[in-house]
Formats: C-alpha cells, structure tokens, sequence
C-alpha cells in the first residue's frame, strides 16, 4: 500500500491538501445527493460511488483509489451530462485528478495509517559501524 504515496507534505502544503480533499469531499456529497434526488431513487450505483468516495477523499483514507474513481466517475458524468453542466464536473475532476497524484498530505488518516516511519538503529549493531 505505501508504493501508492510518494509524500506526505506538512505544513502549508498539507492545509492545502486538507483545503483541496474537504472541497472535493463536500462537492461530490451534494453532486451525489442531487443525482439521486433527480432519478427519484431509481439510480443508486453512481451517487452512491460519489458519496463514498468523496467521504474517504475528506478524511483522507485510501486517497489515491477514491480520487481515482471520482475521476471515472465525473468522467462519466461529462460524457453523459449536458454541455451547460459540465463545467462543475470538469472542474471537479481536475481536482480529484491532483489529488489522486499528489496524496493526501500530513493532515489525513493515509498519513496515520501509511505515513512516514523512523527507523531506529541500536548502538551495538554492525550498520552503526560505517
């Protein structure tokens, strides 16, 4: 699981991380609702998909895998929706694009879970030789 992040940038950069993931989170919360209120509740699979992923992308749990599934998941959402509403979902896409890039940050349970580990080395073994 760790090949999947790179870094896990603190500071500025994980608020930043943090800002980006609760936009894409709350986004595809209300994108979902509203696809679900307008088929009447005919439709489950896709708001679905949409509120679940978006969830883990706020709390930052297996980032890389939920934003990548936004990105098909808005990605099929342009190709069906009209030309006057896909500019929320492009924009959308492009943000759960970077983040399915750039991970999740410093502040995120990825981080807890997969993060940056010390490696402690006792004083009597041959690696403190060198």
């Amino acid at each position: 699981m760790r090949k999947l992040y790179s870094t896990f940038p603190g500071g500025w950069s994980g608020l930043a991380l943090l800002l980006l993931r609760l936009t894409v989170a709350i986004s595809s919360a209300v994108e979902g609702a509203a696809i679900l209120n307008a088929s009447n509740g005919a439709s489950w699979g896709m708001p679905l998909l949409l509120m679940a992923c978006g969830a883990c992308v706020g709390v930052g749990l297996f980032t890389p895998i939920a934003a990548s599934l936004l990105v098909l998941a808005n990605a099929a959402e342009v190709w069906q929706s009209p030309h006057a509403a896909r500019q929320a979902e492009l924009q959308l896409l492009a943000v759960a694009l970077s983040l399915a890039v750039l991970g999740p940050g410093t502040f995120s349970a990825d981080s807890r879970l997969f993060g940056r580990r010390e490696i402690v080395i006792p004083p009597g073994s041959s690696a403190s030789r060198f």
